[in-house]
This record gives structure tokens, C-alpha cells and sequence, in this order.
């Protein structure tokens, strides 16, 4: 797992089961939850995700995060922004656009990620666009602009029906945020999509964001 799953029980509604038995000290990180094992197996058989781990020149875990409501999660998303916390409300907009676009068809396009980022950053000029230029973030550099939309057509084919459990979800930012398709929102965008997927399976538990 990318995660280390450490359960708050502020934001979970329902007991999980693990798999080990929890120390007395409290400390999951050894466990993995009952249901997070069921979404592993569903992938079985199929290509091992996430597929973009070889456009990293080093390796990159994230980190996710339950968050208990939708405007805590958008405060999540937001927090790490210099332009904090003026997208809140974008964000926020964003999730439920893209909520009732996942109630007509689950399978999420590269045209959707567009539309979320463009919600979000409306007022730039790079808003809603593939990024035209090449970038660096941290130790990672993105693959060259003029490979995003091939790299978006395979992103959004690889996960066109494997969009079902939570590992895959978290496999899928993953992905996404190596290609960094968007010069600057990739992570609002991509949380935006974690929270609206997690939420949809696992009302019970809140909304799963990244932390960035």
C-alpha cells in the first residue's frame, strides 16, 4: 500500500476490521484494514498500477488522508497553497460538479479533469488547459508538454473501468500527478477527484484527500 493507514474515529461511522492484531499502543501501521484487502484483490489479474512509475526519475509515495467532512477536505486540499484559502469555495464547487457527472457515468475522461481544473482556476489564463510549457516540482520533472495529450489518452484508458476501490483510486493520483498534466492546480484537481470517488464508495468514512 502507498498508505499507512492510521484510522481516526472522528471521521470513521462504522468499526473496521484488521488484519493484524492492533498493538496496545495504538500504532496501525503494521495493519491493513479489512476492506482497503478487498479492493486489492479486485485488481487482480490485471496490469499492476500505478503504470506511470517509470516517467520518476525517483520514487514518490503519497500520502491520503480521510477527512471527516467535504469542507474539511477542501481545506486539506487548499492548505499547502500560497493562495490559501481563496479556492476553497472552487474547490468545493468543483466536487459537486464532478459528483453528478460520476452519477451518469462512472468512468472518468480526460475532458472532466479539464472542466474540474478550469472550475477551480477560472480566472487564469491556464485554467482548464493542458500546460503549455515544461515544468520541474521538487525532485520530479514531468514529462514534456507536448507528450500530455498522448499521456492523458493512456491515463484515461488504462483506468477506464478499474475506477472501482479505493487502491486503484489512490494508484490513478499516483499516475496522474506524474504526468502533472496542468501547470498549476494538479493536486486541487486530483483531489478533487479522490474525494468525489471516495465518498461515492465509502460515505460512512468521509471524503479521502491527498496530503500534499
Amino acid at each position: 500500500m502507498n498508505e499507512t493507514f492510521v484510522p481516526q474515529p472522528q471521521a470513521l461511522g462504522r468499526e473496521e476490521t484488521y488484519i493484524c492484531r492492533p498493538p496496545e499502543s495504538g500504532d496501525f501501521s503494521a495493519c491493513e484494514s479489512f476492506m482497503d484487502q478487498i479492493d486489492r484483490s479486485e485488481g487482480a489479474g490485471q496490469p499492476r498500477l500505478p503504470a506511470f512509475g517509470g516517467l520518476r526519475i525517483m520514487p514518490w509515495e503519497p500520502s491520503f488522508h480521510w477527512e471527516p467532512t467535504l469542507e474539511s477536505c477542501a481545506n486539506r486540499i487548499n492548505f499547502p497553497h500560497e493562495d490559501y484559502p481563496e479556492r476553497i469555495p472552487q474547490t468545493i464547487n468543483a466536487y459537486h460538479w464532478l459528483s453528478q457527472e460520476l452519477n451518469r457515468d462512472c468512468r472518468l475522461t480526460t475532458e472532466q479533469l479539464l472542466r474540474v481544473n478550469g472550475m477551480i482556476f477560472g480566472d487564469k489564463p491556464f485554467g482548464g488547459k493542458l500546460r503549455w510549457v515544461n515544468v520541474i516540482v521538487a525532485e520530479h520533472k514531468p514529462p514534456e508538454h507536448g507528450m500530455l495529450p498522448k499521456l492523458m489518452r493512456e491515463l484515461e484508458e488504462t483506468y477506464r473501468d478499474r475506477l472501482t476501490n479505493i487502491v486503484n483510486l489512490k494508484a490513478w493520483y499516483d499516475d496522474f500527478e506524474t504526468i502533472h498534466p496542468f501547470q498549476d492546480g494538479n493536486g486541487r484537481t486530483g483531489g478533487v477527484v479522490l474525494a468525489a470517488y471516495s465518498h461515492r464508495w465509502r460515505p460512512e468514512q468521509g471524503f479521502l484527500s491527498p496530503g500534499q
